[in-house]
Parts: C-alpha cells; structure tokens; sequence
C-alpha cells in the first residue's frame, strides 16, 4: 500500500489536518502517485520533512523511478538533493550584469503629425 510506503500506514484512521506538516507533504505526494502519472512535478517536496524522513522519501522516489520510469520535473533549493535524485539538473542563479555586453537598442516609434 502506497501510504504504508511513504511512512503513513500507522495514519490511516486519521483526516489530513489532523497530521503533522510533513505527514502532510507525503500524504500529497502518495495522492499524487495513486493517479499513476507520466510526469510528476514536485516544488520543494521534501523542504518540511526530517532528515530521517526525508532520505526514506528520496528513496521512494528513486524506487518509483526505477519502477514506473516516471518523469519527475521537482524544484529544489538543495543542490545535494537535486545531484543525488536528479539525472538532468538545471542551476539558476542571480542575474549577472556583464559590462562588457552590447547595450540593448532602443527602437524608436514611429511618430505621426496631424
């Protein structure tokens, strides 16, 4: 059974806001699992879990890629966590300013008499 995978079989007798917040965040990602989905996008999903919890979870989803070769699209602040689930990583950072860059070209409009 899919809650007893993400840590939530002792809960099944309980409403959702009766649970912790991060008993919550795994009950949304077995939510989102049960659908069987071809991508699944996750934004920080693992950001209020414990340590503990947290490595169990990444090795849930490891498990269910393996499984299911399910495509995750999943927005982390945790360069570790993307490296160690990710097969493809996209970094962005600040804006930078390079001085020596051409200077965008302002386009004048047209302008008319009447």
């Amino acid at each position: 059974m899919l809650l007893h995978k993400v840590g939530l079989g002792h809960s099944l007798d309980k409403y959702p806001a009766q649970l912790s917040g991060g008993m919550q965040q795994r009950l949304a990602i077995a939510q989102a699992l049960i659908m069987k989905p071809r991508v699944l996008l996750l934004d920080e999903p693992f950001g209020a879990l414990d340590p503990g919890i947290r490595k169990d979870m990444h090795a849930l989803l490891l498990e269910l890629w393996r499984e299911t070769q399910l495509t995750v699209f999943m927005v982390t602040h945790d360069l570790s966590e993307g490296f160690s689930l990710g097969t493809r990583l996209l970094v962005f950072d600040k804006v930078r300013v390079d001085p020596h860059a051409p200077a965008p070209m302002a386009h004048a409009l047209p302008t008319t008499s009447l």
